[in-house]
C-alpha cells in the first residue's frame, strides 16, 4: 500500500513536472513569436527609415544645385543690368518699370 501511494505521488509529480514544462515551452515559443514580430517591425522601420534618409540626401543635393542655378543667375542678372546701364545710359530702375509683372 505504501509502495503504491509512492508511485502514484512519484507519477504524479513527473506528470506536473511535465505539464510545468510544457507551460514554460509554450511561453517561451510565445516570445520567440513576439520577438521574431517586433524584429520585423524594426527591420520594415528601418527600412522606411533607409528610404526617407535616401530622399533627404537626394534633395537635399538637388538644392545644392538650385542653389548655385539662382546664384549664376543673379550673377547674370546683375552683369545684364550693369551692361544695360553702360550701353544706353539710363537708370536700371526705368528698364524694371517698363518690364509688365508676371501672371499669377
Amino acid at each position: 500500500q505504501k509502495k503504491k501511494r509512492l508511485i502514484e505521488n512519484a507519477l504524479s509529480a513527473r506528470d506536473a513536472m511535465q505539464d510545468e514544462y510544457r507551460q514554460h515551452k509554450a511561453l517561451a515559443s510565445k516570445a520567440s513569436h513576439e520577438a521574431n514580430l517586433a524584429a520585423d517591425k524594426l527591420s520594415v522601420a528601418q527600412l522606411d527609415l533607409k528610404k526617407k534618409d535616401d530622399r533627404i540626401a537626394r534633395l537635399q543635393e538637388q538644392l545644392g544645385y538650385m542653389n548655385a542655378r539662382v546664384d549664376g543667375l543673379e550673377q547674370h542678372k546683375a552683369y545684364l543690368l550693369n551692361k544695360f546701364k553702360s550701353d544706353t545710359g539710363k537708370n536700371v530702375v526705368l528698364l524694371l518699370q517698363d518690364i509688365p509683372p508676371p501672371r499669377p
